[in-house]
């Protein structure tokens, strides 16, 4: 499975996560829950910033060529 496909993935599955934790949040009425949904989207949102982040790092790297020099 490639990078991008993995963390396609986990993107979907952290925001399933946190729509769960929305739902029972609000049906519970509890602030404690919520919060810790808005925890998780924020955790999910650096996280995918740091991989894009990483992807440009990379991409960066290859033109450079071994030596860390263009061309």
């Amino acid at each position: 499975m490639s990078r991008v496909k993995r963390l396609t993935v986990v993107l979907l599955l952290n925001l399933s996560l946190i729509t769960a934790l929305v739902i029972v949040g609000l049906a519970a009425h509890s602030l404690a829950v919520l919060a810790a949904g808005a925890d998780l989207l924020a955790d999910a949102g650096a996280s995918q910033h740091d991989s894009s982040r990483g992807t440009a790092d990379d991409q960066h790297r290859q033109a450079l060529g071994p030596t860390g020099a263009f061309g």
